[in-house]
């Protein structure tokens, strides 16, 4: 594993211009260097680097990311709550016939629901073939941290996939709070 990799920053000035650019070029000598120094980017919080160095990769290589390396992007999306680089890097794993797994789809899920996109949220979520307990919390949370639980909770009671007992729960534990009921 790569440790402690930072950017270096090249200087040049060119009609008394001073220019600064990321030199990532050392870093992306091989496909597994360059999902390397993006794993590395991200697990040091230089999410901003990351995905500058995607977007080298992107325009200068043909190498592929791995789905470690979509995740780390994705997640960086996440914490930035930057929703134009998420559907960014959301369209390149599409476009690059990359076969998501279930954590992949619920990184990008969550990262929907962070950035304010339920529409885009709703329909990963629907798109997907298998889901599990992370991906509906994924999508649970993010109707929750904007404001629409209610649209939550209809999803929730509108799905035959949660089955008959969590919906009588759901509406349980709904009308106790609707009327004040509580637990003595």
């Amino acid at each position: 594993m790569i440790r402690n990799l930072k950017p270096h920053l090249r200087f040049s000035s060119s009609c008394g211009q001073a220019k600064v650019e990321l030199s990532v070029v050392p870093f992306f000598r091989t496909e597994q260097s360059s999902n390397d120094y993006i794993s590395s980017l991200y697990k040091q919080k230089h999410y901003n680097e990351a995905l500058e160095a995607f977007e080298f990769l992107r325009k200068n290589t043909k190498y592929s990311l791995n789905s470690s390396s979509y995740a780390y992007l994705i997640s960086a999306c996440s914490s930035l709550r930057s929703l134009d680089n998420g559907r960014k890097v959301h369209g390149h794993i599409l476009a690059s016939k990359f076969q998501p797994d279930i954590i992949l789809y619920n990184h990008i899920l969550n990262m929907y629901g962070k950035c304010g996109s339920l529409k885009d949220a709703r329909k990963v979520f629907d798109d997907m073939l298998e889901r599990n307990v992370v991906s509906w919390t994924s999508v649970i949370a993010g109707y929750s941290q904007n404001g629409k639980g209610h649209d939550a909770i209809e999803l929730l009671l509108s799905n035959a996939e949660v089955g008959h007992y969590a919906r009588s729960v759901l509406l349980w534990e709904r009308s106790k709070s609707l009327f004040g009921w509580r637990q003595h």
